[in-house]
Order: C-alpha cells, then structure tokens, then sequence
C-alpha cells in the first residue's frame, strides 16, 4: 500500500513539473554601456550581492562565479574576499582590491519581488488492475484526483552595476526581471540571472570570452 501511494506522489510531482516547467527565465534585461570602457580587457572581477542573509548573497555570488568561469574570467565572491565581519576602511579595502588584482567589480542589487497566482485545472489519473477468479473477472481500480488549486509564482528584478576599480566609473549597467513557477527556488532564479547577464556581457562586449 505504500509503495502504491509512493508511486503516486512520484506520478504528481512528474505531472507538475510538466504542467508548469520548472525552470526561471530572465524575460527582460535592459542595458546601457559606458563607451569610454570600449577597449577595456576585464580578467577578475569581484562579486558583490549586498544581502543581508548570508546563504542568498552566498548562492548569489556562486552562480556568477560558476557562470563567468564559462566565459574565462575569474570571479571573486566578496563574502570570502571581504567578509562582513568588521567595519573596513577605505584604504583597507584598496589594498585587499589591489593585492587580489581586481579589475572591476560587479554590484548586484535586489530591486523588487513579487508572485501570480496560476490556476492548476483540475484532472484525475484512473488506474486499475483485472484479476481472475474461476470464471470471473474481478476489476480493481481507483482515481487520484490532480489539480483545482492555485500556485504563486516569484518574479524578480535586478539592477546590475559593472564598476571599472581604477577610475570608480560605471562600465555597464543593467535592470532586469527574473521570473520562476512554483518549483523554483531562489537558486534557480539566480542561475537564470547570472546566465543571461554574463551572455549579455560577452555578446556586447564588455568581457571578451
């Protein structure tokens, strides 16, 4: 009996994850680029999610290190580089920069957050066994109903500060939005950003793959 409700739950889980795609997409990403930065050659660059919970600006900062890794840069997660266990001071933090040689850094704020509401219509799985006994045919079946309820979906939005370290310069700038379905978690959504943002970098060639 429960191996057949484990089964179920499987089957369901299956169902909604083809009913609803579990997979965050960044729907929008708008940019504007610095062209006195046109020439520029970035080779590390430092990663800062400015969150106050530490396992969202630590997963944050990961998926761009992952995904910049891919494009042959080097990032560098600030929480390990600086981690927020005292106050710095400006030269303190030059001198980490300097010594670590850092060519840029990358700010990643958090804009906004929101979810919809999606409607599962409702459905049923009917499955069933035949058994013979003598010269009858005995049926066993039952109906697993699916569906007829709400999910909330998240949406984020982003804005992307790429800093030159010399100068203090903007070299590029980004809003986004990032959108999931009720399977999403918040590394899913910050997969999609760090993909698609990094894409955008190398296809407008701030960093060259």
């Amino acid at each position: 009996m429960r191996r057949k409700q484990y089964k179920v739950k499987v089957l369901l889980v299956f169902l909604m994850h083809l009913f609803l795609g579990a997979c965050a997409t960044t729907t929008r990403l708008d940019t504007i680029k610095n062209s006195r930065f046109d020439n520029i050659t970035l080779e590390r660059i430092l990663i800062v999610a400015p969150y106050k919970d530490i396992g969202i600006r630590r997963e944050t900062e990961y998926e761009f290190i992952c995904q910049f890794m891919l494009s042959d840069v080097i990032g560098i997660s600030s929480l390990e580089l600086i981690p927020p266990l005292k106050e710095y001071t400006q030269s303190e933090i030059d001198n980490i920069l300097d010594k670590n040689k850092i060519d840029a850094i990358l700010v990643i704020a958090l804009e906004d957050f929101w979810t919809e509401e999606t409607y599962v219509p409702k459905s049923s799985i009917t499955k069933g066994s035949m058994t013979w006994y003598g010269n009858s045919l005995k049926y066993n079946g039952y109906t697993q109903e699916f569906g007829g309820f709400y999910v909330s979906s998240p949406s984020v939005s982003f804005e992307l500060r790429l800093y030159d370290k010399k100068s203090g310069e903007i070299i590029w700038l980004a809003t986004t939005v990032t959108k999931g379905n009720a399977l999403d978690n918040y590394k899913t959504l910050s997969n999609s950003l760090a993909r698609e943002s990094i894409k955008k970098l190398v296809e407008e060639n701030v960093i060259q793959k």
